[in-house]
């Protein structure tokens, strides 16, 4: 048995260097073994690059077939009405969605966030013009789809900031709730043509605004933060 003598880690007998240092090994006592197979591999592997190409192509031929299907059913089987747009349509959402993954490492995350609230308002206005009437696609889904991508992208902000306490953030995150059912509750009342104000919406904003409070409160008195983090273990 023999030793490195520069970092003293065990040899094999077929070793002729060391395989941590690279110090030679010369023992005249033990010279090197020739006639047993050694422990290292002969020849330099490399592992198979990471690639997402195929399982880009495996779901977008599993939406194809699935969208060319249901195109099929409708038309030969289940002629009733237009039912397989809807599934071309929630197909292509679909895929859109998982662009992400298809390029996890070229994709930025608000780029895809926006093109996910895009894709999501065409597939409503694609709804609409199938299903027209009243106003409903520009009074409601338009500015809830538009919002919702905007709150969604400053949620993601919140999350990938490295500055800022995760205090600060949830005190955010509860001022855009109050926000959205707000906004929300005014662009039903102004489609429905009633008289704006807030009903509903009201009690959430009250909810979130005396959770901020509190939050903030904690967030300026350090003694109170403390006391606080050691009696809930966070």
């Amino acid at each position: 048995m023999s030793y490195c003598v520069n970092c003293g880690v065990e040899l094999h007998p077929t070793s002729s260097v060391c395989p941590l240092c690279q110090t030679k090994v010369y023992n005249p006592n033990q010279p090197v073994a020739t006639d047993i197979p050694t422990p290292y591999p002969s020849t330099r592997g490399e592992s198979e690059k990471d690639t997402n190409l195929d399982f880009m192509i495996l779901m977008s031929v599993v939406f194809t077939i699935t969208s060319a299907v249901c195109g099929i059913l409708n038309l030969l089987v289940f002629p009733y009405g237009k039912w397989s747009l809807y599934v071309l349509g929630v197909c292509i959402m679909l895929w859109v969605f998982m662009l992400p993954s298809f390029f996890p490492n070229k994709m930025n995350p608000y780029a895809s966030i926006a093109l996910d609230g895009l894709i999501i308002a065409l597939y409503m206005g694609f709804i609409a013009i199938l299903h027209p009437g009243k106003g409903w696609y520009f009074d409601i889904a338009v500015p809830i789809t538009a919002l919702v991508t905007v709150f969604v992208e400053n949620f993601a902000w919140l999350t990938r900031a490295k500055k800022g306490s995760f205090l600060a953030k949830t005190i955010a995150v509860f001022t855009d709730v109050g926000i959205f059912f707000t906004v929300l509750e005014l662009l039903l009342r102004h489609h429905g043509h009633y008289d704006l104000g807030l009903s509903w919406s009201a009690i959430i904003l009250t909810c979130c605004f005396l959770i901020d409070v509190l939050l903030i409160i904690i967030l300026k008195k350090t003694n109170l933060r403390n006391e606080l983090r050691r009696r809930m273990h966070f």
